[in-house]
């Protein structure tokens, strides 16, 4: 190992082999930090409930066990309509207790921090929020080694999210307070987001910078042929209100005129059965449970659409992650979307499918409509591969490479 390697510790609670999109971000950034410069340490969670020592992404890993007697629960794809929503009471009953169900892991996480400075010494810390207990830990850290680059990862809205609770929104505050006194950066996943904490509780951190999420593997021309039936897939789950009920009505309504086929598909992926499916069109879906990640990319490939939906809300600079697999399976997008949003303008500006907003059953059935006439017509769909390579996850992980050689070798 190189002698002018510099020293960074990844702090996250989201890393494999646990699945979702933060745990996407995270391994972008594992792989893609620059290992020709950096040693790259990861503290992550234990899920078997005893400390692990491995190798990852070039990437030393330490799993370290979280002994809290109340856990958030596992959600599961096989899961009963029941199980799912007695889980989901049991997450918002650990809400409005205020448990802080990391708070031994975050004390761990510390004491790891101590043990490997003295080890070898550690340049910067790249800590990724939710859970606040990554940016706690990292913040007692760096308030005693006031030497060490901080970067607290946002990902998403803190304090300012909408969705969340009033008592929540103070916790948060009080924790954003922490970072701005301490942190030397701020990233996020979208422009918008930056704007925001820039707008409301960042005004002491030297700079706030977007790190989009993106696609994770090597891009080719996708070359299938269109399905024998329309099949149009969804990846994903549904939460809260956002449920697919105005696409359902829409194909509803496109079969009454007789515009769809008799015989087509609708396949949800990964989906928890937390929404109704009309008995008009039962025997059109299927639902798969969750697959790898390299299963799920290949399924949106051979889709002859893809779904996305982002249900509009006064949030602001939401891609949603899989809008990046779409626009590399390289697939028509059925968009239900804001269309002054960030998701939208990506789409259009590549024009990677067809957008229609939420609230008007017009412009979603036209979308759906597009989609089918070009499979219909057999119709190649194309994109602009060389500005899709460039939402590659390495192409954003590259702007944190050129800050952090900068901020540690100067």
């Amino acid at each position: 190992m190189a002698k002018s390697q510099k020293h960074i510790v990844l702090i996250t609670t989201w890393f494999p082999p646990t699945n979702g999109v933060a745990v996407n971000r995270m391994v972008g950034f594992a792989k893609y930090l620059d290992k020709s410069k950096f040693d790259v340490t990861v503290l992550t969670k234990s899920e078997t409930g005893e400390k692990q020592i491995t190798d990852l992404f070039d990437c030393a890993v330490t799993r370290i066990p979280n002994h809290q007697l109340l856990k958030s629960p596992k959600f599961n794809t096989k899961d009963s309509a029941l199980k799912h929503k007695l889980k989901v009471v049991w997450n918002i009953v650990l809400l409005k207790l205020k448990s802080d169900i990391y708070n031994n892991w975050r004390k761990e996480v510390v004491k790891e921090l101590n043990s490997l400075n003295k080890q070898k010494k550690i340049d910067a810390i790249i800590s990724s929020f939710s859970p606040e207990a990554a940016h706690l830990a990292a913040h007692e850290f760096c308030v005693v080694h006031k030497e060490i680059f901080w970067v607290a990862d946002m990902r998403d809205e803190m304090s300012q999210n909408p969705t969340i609770s009033k008592s929540v929104k103070n916790k948060y505050l009080k924790i954003e307070k922490l970072i701005d006194d301490r942190a030397n950066l701020v990233t996020s996943v979208s422009a918008p987001i930056c704007d925001l904490f820039r707008n409301t509780t960042m005004h002491n951190v030297a700079d706030i910078i977007e790190i989009r999420n993106g696609f994770d593997h090597d891009l080719v021309a996708n070359k299938n042929l269109p399905n024998n039936i329309f099949t149009i897939g969804y990846a994903g789950t549904f939460y809260g209100e956002h449920k697919p009920d105005k696409f359902f009505m829409a194909i509803n309504l496109l079969i009454g005129r007789k515009e769809f086929p008799e015989n087509f598909e609708i396949h949800f992926v990964g989906s928890s059965k937390n929404f109704t499916v009309p008995g008009s069109l039962k025997k059109h879906v299927r639902f798969i449970h969750r697959v790898t990640h390299n299963e799920s990319q290949l399924m949106m490939q051979q889709f002859d659409a893809n779904l996305l939906m982002i249900s509009k809300s006064s949030r602001v600079g939401v891609y949603s992650g899989k809008l990046f697999e779409y626009i590399a399976a390289q697939r028509p997008i059925i968009a239900i979307v804001d269309k002054n949003d960030v998701a939208a303008k990506l789409i259009k500006e590549l024009n990677a499918g067809f957008i229609a907003s939420e609230s008007d059953i017009n412009e979603i059935q036209h979308a759906i409509l597009n989609c089918y006439q070009s499979w219909k017509n057999k119709k190649q769909f194309q994109v602009d591969l060389e500005e899709v390579k460039k939402l590659h996850r390495k192409f954003q992980v590259d702007k944190l490479n050129l800050i952090l050689d900068k901020e540690l070798n100067d």
